[in-house]
């Protein structure tokens, strides 16, 4: 091996373990050389456990027995996730392409989706990520396809930024599985980071179906960014006691209740 690609590889490394994520062509750019020469230099450090290879790019190389707690999102103590998730999931077709956000549960959401064979799933979340990755190591590569977006590393573990929406403009999932910081009657779906905000609109556009994935602990509250009116879901996913008023304004809207 040259010096040049010792020493390329070894700050491909870095970033990576710096950054937790790096598309192929960030790091094409970072290290003045070809996207080829890049996803050659990821496969060589992937073979020797010091990077993750995955679609697009490459991740950090994490324990397994946890995530880090920065990269997690924060979940309330009452929230039903588990429920929320096996709901949410029960919605997804076989073979179908499921978009994920970094939003409350989506570990959650990505341990359930895993569990189903033949999926692409894409998204934002270096968490997300990591769960599926774990589940390919363990069943094989052809187990689930895994589509990380790319983008500004959060210290959620959220990507954004124009890299993120440009991605999206260029793929059309067949099912979002959104969870979001508030849902309420009146002022619809919203999400507190403006970043994430941007992110999230990009991801209900790109896709063909939604489905919005609540906790009732987050049932009733208005985050900072608006998103949308309820009624541009074709699922609502929630654990919450919904009023028989609202029940039947989501039927005659066709937004399916999809009860945890």
């Amino acid at each position: 091996m040259s010096v040049a690609a010792f020493q390329r590889r070894r700050e491909i490394e870095a970033i990576v373990a710096r950054e937790q994520f790096a598309s192929v062509s960030e790091l094409a750019r970072a290290m003045g050389s070809s996207p080829m020469t890049v996803r050659r230099d990821i496969e060589l450090l992937d073979a020797s456990h010091r990077v993750r290879k995955i679609h697009g790019g490459a991740v950090s190389v994490l324990d397994d027995n946890a995530l880090p707690s920065r990269q997690v999102p924060p979940v309330p103590a009452t929230a039903n996730w588990d429920a929320i998730a096996r709901a949410a999931v029960s919605v997804v077709v076989p073979h179908a392409s499921v978009a994920l956000n970094a939003g409350p549960g989506a570990v959650h959401l990505a341990e359930q989706l895993a569990e189903v064979e033949g999926l692409t799933i894409v998204t934002n979340s270096l968490a997300v990520a990591s769960v599926v990755e774990r589940a390919i190591t363990d069943r094989g590569q052809r187990w689930v396809d895994l589509i990380v977006i790319g983008g500004s590393r959060m210290a959620s573990g959220a990507l954004v930024g124009p890299t993120a929406i440009a991605a999206l403009g260029q793929i059309n999932p067949s099912l979002l599985l959104l969870s979001v910081d508030g849902v309420d009657e009146s002022m619809g779906l919203s999400t507190d980071d403006v970043l994430e905000a941007e992110v999230n609109r990009a991801f209900l556009v790109s896709a063909q179906q939604t489905a919005i994935v609540v906790s009732d602990s987050r049932w009733g509250t208005v985050g900072l960014n608006l998103l949308g009116p309820i009624g541009r879901s074709r699922f609502l996913v929630t654990d919450a006691a919904l009023g028989t008023a609202l029940i039947e304004k989501l039927s005659a809207g066709n937004v399916q209740l999809v009860r945890a």
